[in-house]
């Protein structure tokens, strides 16, 4: 049945990153699907006016919403728990004519696994978007929209990185969801949220936790970039070039443009590392080793000091995308784990590794079902992107040691550089049910090859956005 409605919920939230009060939220819901052992919801979401007509073609944000309700009787063992949905932040081009309105099997599986609502955002951010006081006039969409708007906001001021408005979608969608559910049959209200996203879409998840209390555990995934400045000084001096991936940025010259004062001030306000004081809750970090994007032993500028609720693992032989759908699904139900014990109040097992030269000394929680070692070489470069290496990870068992922990050797290669982390399973003998964490990733040898980039002290913008 099809039926709309429109309403006004104002929510005393605390005030988000673009500093500004959380205003009401319009939403419509257009459509109700359903399915068989899940049913699904559509909400249309107006998120806010960012900007002005004369700044910006498309000011105001819509978000397609969808949530998937498992049926109870396709939680056999378990009552379905309406009180915590889990969130997916998606990306796509904004609305158009005709709305959504069929479900994506993602969320219908996850809402079959989780046995929870399932919520999945759309359209973060909205694009492409043009702006007036860009020259090129250039229809700008996820890097490239991200990096410009960073760039505007350190140098002219005008507008705040699109990251905040990003931010804002989430945060106006999750109120949405909120109030829908308090008036659908058969839907209890939900109260808080778990909290999933990749890419720049896990970026966004990062920042909605630190400023939304609702958020109670936070799986960010392919984003292994936080502590912006190091990580970039970190990828100049190991490939002696910005990956091809990121030249949104590096042609925006982003890199330069944080280390001036402006600079600072702007990213001050978009790393989640420096909110990192505002990100206690419980994390689960999954990232790729041979991500595009990012240098495979990215996580030692971050990870450490994101407070003790943190659980880290690297996919091997997968790129930014994660694998194919059925890596994905797998990964997904392990994920679905362990939020399950993370909503339960219990502790997920987790692994601990510390150099103790030449060795590095792994100790587990709880005795893993397996502990696998994977290494991967590459002759002649620090490079472990699937582009340089292909898929070149290998696994070997690891047994452990009288006292319970794991010992692995990190000799210097003969020629060119090797990379490790351990992989910890813990659960059921099907993939499906268990938890995997794993170490950070260690390379040897640790001399980076490339001197620093070195940026000209003799411009006066860094950028080039108007």
């Amino acid at each position: 049945m099809k039926w709309m409605m429109a309403v006004w919920l104002v929510m005393a939230l605390p005030m988000g990153v673009s500093g500004k009060p959380a205003a009401p939220v319009d939403w419509q819901h257009y459509h109700s699907k359903d399915g068989w052992w899940v049913d699904h919801h559509f909400l249309l979401v107006e998120s806010q006016q960012w900007l002005t007509p004369s700044q910006v073609d498309q000011p105001a944000w819509q978000h397609e919403v969808s949530i998937s309700v498992p049926w109870s009787a396709a939680c056999p063992g378990r009552e379905r728990d309406d009180h915590t949905a889990l969130v997916i932040i998606s990306g796509g081009d904004r609305p158009g004519a005709v709305l959504r309105e069929s479900p994506g099997s993602l969320s219908t599986a996850l809402a079959l696994i989780f046995c929870r609502p399932v919520v999945e955002i759309r359209q973060v951010p909205n694009q492409p978007l043009v702006f007036s006081a860009d020259a090129t006039a250039t229809p700008r969409r996820e890097d490239s929209l991200l990096a410009w708007t960073m760039d505007r906001a350190a140098r002219v001021g005008d507008m705040a990185p699109v990251q905040h408005a990003m931010v804002t979608a989430v945060r106006r969608s999750l109120d949405a969801v909120q109030a829908f559910s308090a008036q659908q049959p058969g839907l209890e209200p939900v109260v808080d949220f778990a909290l999933l996203g990749s890419s720049k879409r896990g970026w966004t998840a990062w920042l909605v936790a630190a400023e939304d209390p609702r958020i109670r555990a936070l799986v960010p995934v392919s984003i292994d970039m936080l502590n912006l400045a190091k990580q970039f000084d970190h990828q100049h001096r190991a490939y002696g070039e910005y990956t091809p991936a990121l030249r949104a940025f590096s042609e925006q010259g982003i890199d330069c443009l944080i280390r001036t004062g402006p600079g600072k001030a702007m990213l001050a306000t978009v790393d989640p590392y420096a909110l990192r004081d505002r990100l206690s809750l419980p994390k689960l970090v999954i990232n790729a080793s041979g991500d595009a994007y990012f240098v495979s032993d990215s996580r030692q500028f971050y990870f450490a000091d994101m407070g003790p609720n943190r659980w880290l693992r690297y996919t091997p032989n997968s790129g930014h995308r994660q694998g194919d759908s059925l890596d994905r699904v797998v990964r997904l139900s392990q994920v679905a784990n362990w939020l399950d014990v993370i909503l339960e109040g219990r502790t997920p097992p987790n692994v601990s590794a510390q150099l103790e030269n030449p060795q590095w000394v792994i100790t587990p929680s709880e005795p893993p079902r397996s502990m696998l070692l994977w290494q991967a070489v590459n002759p002649s470069a620090r490079d472990f992107r699937q582009q340089s290496i292909s898929n070149g990870w290998r696994a070997t068992e690891l047994d452990a040691d009288g006292d319970g922990r794991y010992r692995v050797d990190l000799p210097d290669p003969d020629k060119g550089y090797q990379a490790w982390f351990v992989e910890a399973r813990f659960g059921g003998w099907l993939a499906i049910n268990q938890q995997v964490v794993t170490t950070d990733i260690q390379v040897r040898p640790q001399a980076l090859p490339y001197p620093p980039r070195e940026c000209d002290s003799h411009r006066a913008d860094w950028g080039t956005s108007d």
